[in-house]
């Protein structure tokens, strides 16, 4: 049996509920990034890393640059998470390719999974940011907003939880292939 590793990087606690869930599935173990050192990846023989994406920036990212080395072969999967659903592939793709290498991509399978957020919790500048957004969304005419523009604007200044456990599963039934 293979020891699995999942290690995420979480700003609101959305993708540590995830990697909790997945690590549960998999009989593995979850660990923030700032806690996994390369000792722990070197120890595993699969690592799941993951983590949300705030302003075109996934979460982990910087972790599997940094382990790059003693992550090769082991790297099973990536999962973001997003307050949008993000299923669109020429949205989704250009930011998987501005945060991981073309090899990793590559020989990684990336899974996307909802989360949610709480405008009361939002950090100033994350607030900043969305009340910025949307202003600009707002600007849009309705007919020229996407499914995902009219469900941010639905949810701002209210909390929004989209996480579910049973969307690991695609996640889960691929890293089982492997073992």
């Amino acid at each position: 049996m293979k020891s699995v590793l999942v290690c995420y990087e979480s700003q609101y606690g959305y993708s540590q509920k995830y990697a909790q869930w997945i690590a549960k599935e998999l009989g593995g173990r979850a660990l923030p990034v700032s806690q996994a050192g390369e000792e722990d990846v070197r120890k595993a023989d699969l690592v799941v890393v993951g983590g949300g994406l705030y302003a075109g920036k996934v979460g982990g990212a910087s972790f599997v640059k940094r382990h790059e080395a003693v992550l090769k072969g082991k790297l099973a999967a990536l999962f973001t998470v997003g307050l949008s659903p993000t299923d669109k592939e020429e949205v989704f793709s250009p930011l998987m390719e501005k945060n991981f290498a073309p090899h990793i991509l590559a020989s990684t399978k990336v899974f996307h999974l909802r989360g949610g957020m709480d405008y009361q919790k939002l950090k100033w500048m994350h607030r900043m940011m969305m009340k910025m957004l949307v202003h600009m969304l707002r600007k849009k005419a309705p007919s020229e907003r996407t499914r995902d523009d009219q469900g941010l604007l639905d949810s701002y200044g209210k909390a929004e939880d989209f996480s579910d456990p049973a969307s690991v599963a695609p996640l889960v039934a691929y890293v089982k292939s492997l073992r």
